[in-house]
């Protein structure tokens, strides 16, 4: 185990926002989004994801209603909208979101 710890697993949000800005791997930033320890944090990662895949995958799979909600509104490919609305579990709040829209 290191020393330190990622900048985005901070619990000062400045320190971890500024972290999220300075991010471009589409991969570190899903890992934000699923468990930076601030919900402003994980939204910031997602708002800067353009990952079709990756934004379906967190849809599906976040515990995390805002991130879930957030991952969902950032979908642009019709198909992969449907696929999530087809496909997520029946207990993730995406699902209930995506039927509505």
């Amino acid at each position: 185990m290191g020393l330190f710890k990622q900048a985005w697993k901070s619990n000062n949000t400045e320190k971890a926002l500024r972290a999220v800005l300075r991010e471009t791997d589409q991969n570190i930033l899903a890992e934000i989004a699923k468990s930076a320890p601030v919900d402003v944090v994980r939204i910031s990662a997602i708002n800067r994801i353009a990952d079709q895949n990756i934004l379906a995958y967190l849809a599906k799979t976040a515990v995390d209603e805002n991130v879930c909600m957030t991952a969902v509104g950032m979908l642009s490919d019709q198909t992969v909208l449907a696929d999530v609305a087809i496909s997520a579990d029946g207990q993730n709040i995406c699902r209930d979101g995506a039927e509505k829209t």
